[in-house]
C-alpha cells in the first residue's frame, strides 16, 4: 500500500507534460497556428455520431472545424437540459412551442441563437450575423453567419415541430 493516496512522482521527468508539449500539439493539429481553436473529435450531425476513419479510429477535427461544431451544438441543444453546460448554452425549445405566431418563433430564436453563440466561454466567437429563416411544411430551417477570431462559418440547423 502506498504511503500517500496521490503519489507525486509517477512520470519520469523527460515524459512529463509541459506547456511546451501543449504548444507542439496545437501547432501539429492546427495548421493555421491558431491557439484559440483547439482540435476535437469530428462529429456528424446528420448521422448523430462521431466520424470514424477506415481503420476505426475517430477522425480529428481541426481547431476551426471544432469551433464550427461547437456552434452547431449550441443552436441544437435544449437550454438548461444538461448539467454539463452553462445555463446560457443552447436554445429553449419549450418556449418556442408556446409561441403563437411564426414572427414570435423567429424573434425568440433570433435572440437565443445569438446569445448562445456569443456566450462561447473560450472567447472564439466575435460576431453573429443576421439569422435567416426558411419555413417548410414540417420544419423550420435557420442559417446564421458567425465570425470567429480567425475565421467565419455559416451554421445551419433545422427545427421540427416548432409550430
Amino acid at each position: 500500500m502506498p504511503d500517500t493516496l496521490f503519489p507525486e512522482n509517477l512520470l519520469e521527468e523527460d515524459t512529463a507534460y509541459t506547456d511546451e508539449n501543449e504548444i507542439e500539439y496545437e501547432e501539429d493539429n492546427n495548421p493555421q497556428g491558431v491557439e484559440a481553436y483547439l482540435p476535437s473529435m469530428y462529429f456528424d450531425y446528420e448521422s448523430g455520431d462521431f466520424v470514424r476513419q477506415k481503420d476505426g479510429r475517430l477522425k480529428e477535427a481541426t481547431g476551426i472545424e471544432a469551433w464550427e461544431q461547437w456552434c452547431h451544438k449550441a443552436i441544437r441543444t435544449q437550454r438548461g437540459a444538461y448539467e454539463a453546460y452553462e445555463d446560457n448554452f443552447g436554445v429553449d425549445f419549450d418556449r418556442l412551442l408556446q409561441a403563437e405566431s411564426r414572427a414570435e418563433v423567429e424573434n425568440i430564436l433570433n435572440r437565443q441563437i445569438k446569445e448562445a453563440l456569443m456566450n462561447d466561454s473560450a472567447g472564439r466567437t466575435q460576431f453573429v450575423g443576421k439569422v435567416e429563416f426558411v419555413w417548410h411544411a414540417d420544419r423550420l430551417e435557420v442559417t446564421v453567419p458567425v465570425t470567429g477570431i480567425y475565421g467565419t462559418a455559416e451554421i445551419t440547423a433545422s427545427y421540427e415541430e416548432v409550430m
